[in-house]
C-alpha cells in the first residue's frame, strides 16, 4: 500500500465527527489532500477551521450514495467506524483504496517511536496509562496514545509539541486492529476477551481475530504479554485457526501472565504484595498499590511485564515504585468520596458483562448495583446468577431495563426498574433507610454502553459523580 502516491487526491472520510476524525481531517487536509468528511451521526459536529478550509467538503447525502456522489480516489475511517459497513466493500469492489487511520499515521509513528501496544475487551486503557505512568515516572518520556489519550493523527499533526518523547504506548481497539498494516510495535499486550461488539461481529471468533492482529505488528525479536487463557491450549474460541498454530513466529518472545493466580513470570501478587518470583522478600514492603481493585493487580502485572520487556535493563525497584503510585483513571472502578459512610463506585466504563462481574467481584457486600444504558447483544444471564448468588439489590434502568429484568427474575435477584439513572439512585437511597442498612456498596457498572441517555461513559460516570455530591 503506497499512501505517498495519495498526495493531493479526494479522500472521503468517515467518520469525521468524533475527536480522532477531527485530527485525523486536519492531518489529511496538511497532506494536501481534499477531504470529503461524512459522519453518519446528524448531531456530529465539525470544528471550524476544518469547515471553513477550502479543500475540505462536508457530505449531507445518504451513506450509500457517496461513492456515487463524490467519486473519491480514496476512502478511509476514523478508529470509531465498523469496517463491515457496505461502503467500505463496496470500495474495494470498484478498486478504490481503501485505509484506516492507524495505517496512515503508522509509518512516520514508526520511524520516530518505541512503542508498547495494548489491546483485549476491558482494563486497556488503565493499562495504557499505567505503562506511560511507569515510564514516565522512570525517567523516559511517554505518551499514552490512541484509542485513548492522543489520537495519533494529533501526534503526528504536532510532532513538535511531543518531540521529546521516546516511547508510545498505544491503546489498540479491535476496530483499530481490523486495519493495521503499517503499525510496528515492540511490546504488545492483549489483556483478555470478553463478549463485546457483537452487534457488529459476525462471532466472538472474528472479535478475537481482529484483536490478534496485535500479534502480526510486532518487531522481529518482540514480545507477546499475554492473558494465558488466550495460549492456544486455554482457548476455546478459535480451535485450529489460533494464530499462534497458524501463524508461530518463532522470533516473538511470549510472556503468559495468569490473570486468576495473578502472577506472571517475573513476579507474583499474595495478599494485594508483590513479590518477585525469585525472592520470598515482599517488594511492597507494608504498603499497597494506589490503583485499586483485585482485577487491576492484574493489569499492574501486564503494566510492569511490558516495560521490563522493552527495557530489560531498568531497575526493579525503580519499576515498583512508579507502579505503585498510579491511581487510576477516572470511571474505572472509581471509588468516590463518601459522605455519609457508604462505598461509591463510579465503574462507568464498564460496559460489558465480563466488566460488571469484574467489579461486582471485588467490591463488598451488600451491594447496591446499577445497571442500564443500551444493549450490545450480550447475554445477562450469567451476569444475573452472580448477582443472585451475591444477594445484590439490582436497579436498572434506560433502553435495556426490561432485559436486565427478564434476565434477573430468572435469576431471582431483587431488582427494581427505573426510566432513568437518577430515578434508580434517589430510590436505592430510600431502600437503604426503609431497610436500615448502615453501609452499602452503591456500584455504578452499568454492562452496556451508555448511548441511550448520555453522550458518553465519561458523561454518565460524571452524573452519578454528581448523585453522590448532591447527597
Amino acid at each position: 500500500m503506497n499512501l505517498a502516491a495519495l498526495s493531493s487526491t479526494d479522500v472521503l472520510l468517515v467518520g469525521v465527527g468524533g475527536k480522532t476524525g477531527h485530527w485525523y481531517a486536519r492531518l489529511l487536509l496538511k497532506h494536501g489532500h481534499r477531504v470529503i468528511g461524512y459522519d453518519k451521526n446528524p448531531n456530529a459536529t465539525i470544528p471550524k477551521d476544518i469547515l471553513g478550509h477550502p479543500h475540505f467538503t462536508l457530505a449531507s447525502c445518504a451513506e450509500d450514495e457517496l461513492l456515487e456522489r463524490h467519486r473519491p480516489a480514496a476512502v478511509t475511517l476514523s478508529p470509531g467506524v465498523p469496517l463491515s459497513r457496505p461502503i467500505f466493500s463496496e470500495a474495494e469492489r470498484q478498486g478504490i483504496l481503501v485505509f484506516s487511520e492507524v495505517e496512515f499515521t503508522a509509518p512516520w509513528l514508526a520511524q520516530k517511536y518505541r512503542s508498547i501496544g495494548i489491546t483485549g475487551t476491558d482494563g486497556k486503557s488503565t493499562t495504557t496509562a499505567l505503562i506511560a505512568h511507569i515510564l514516565s515516572s522512570m525517567g523516559i518520556a511517554a505518551l499514552a496514545c490512541g484509542n485513548y489519550g492522543i489520537p495519533f493523527s494529533q501526534l503526528l499533526l504536532e510532532s513538535e509539541k511531543f518531540k521529546d518523547i521516546r516511547v508510545l504506548a498505544a491503546e489498540l481497539s479491535s476496530y483499530q486492529l481490523e486495519r493495521c498494516r503499517g503499525l510496528t510495535l515492540d511490546v504488545a499486550v492483549y489483556l483478555n476477551l470478553a463478549p463485546d461488539h457483537l452487534d457488529r461481529y459476525a462471532s466472538m471468533a472474528d472479535y478475537c481475530l481482529a484483536k490478534w492482529n496485535i500479534y502480526h505488528a510486532l518487531r522481529p525479536n518482540g514480545t507477546l504479554v499475554i492473558n494465558r487463557r488466550l495460549l492456544p491450549e486455554e482457548d476455546t474460541i478459535l480451535g485450529n485457526r489460533h494464530p499462534l498454530i497458524t501463524n508461530r513466529r518463532d522470533n516473538i518472545q511470549i510472556i503468559p501472565i495468569n490473570t486468576g493466580t495473578i502472577e506472571s513470570v517475573n513476579y507474583t501478587f499474595h495478599d494485594k504484595k508483590l513479590y518477585a518470583r525469585d525472592s520470598k522478600m515482599p517488594l511492597t514492603l507494608a504498603d499497597e498499590f494506589a490503583l485499586q481493585g483485585r482485577h487491576n493487580l492484574g493489569n499492574i502485572l501486564f503494566a510492569m511485564e511490558a516495560v521490563k520487556a522493552l527495557l530489560p535493563t531498568s531497575d526493579l525497584l525503580q519499576l515498583v515504585a512508579a507502579a505503585k503510585s498510579f491511581g487510576g483513571l477516572p470511571h474505572r472502578y472509581e471509588v468516590l468520596p463518601s459522605p455519609d459512610g457508604n462505598i461509591y463506585i463510579n465503574d462507568s466504563k464498564a460496559t460489558t458483562t465480563q466488566a460488571a462481574l469484574t467489579a461486582l467481584s471485588c467490591s463488598p457486600a451488600p451491594i447496591f448495583m446499577f445497571l442500564g444504558g443500551r444493549g450490545k447483544g450480550e447475554s445477562y444471564a450469567e451476569l444475573a446468577s452472580e448477582t443472585a448468588k451475591k444477594r445484590v439489590i439490582c436497579f436498572v434502568y434506560g433502553e435495556e431495563k426490561e432485559n436486565f429484568a427478564a434476565a434477573l427474575q430468572l435469576s431471582g435477584t431483587e431488582y427494581f426498574v427505573f426510566d432513568d439513572l437518577r430515578s434508580a439512585f434517589h430510590a436505592a437511597r430510600s431502600l437503604q433507610q426503609k431497610k436500615k442498612i448502615p453501609r452499602v456498596t452503591y456500584l455504578l457498572a452499568p454492562a452496556v454502553t451508555s448511548w441511550d441517555q448520555f453522550g458518553s461513559f465519561e458523561e454518565r460516570g460524571d452524573f452519578f459523580r454528581s448523585l453522590v455530591k448532591s447527597i
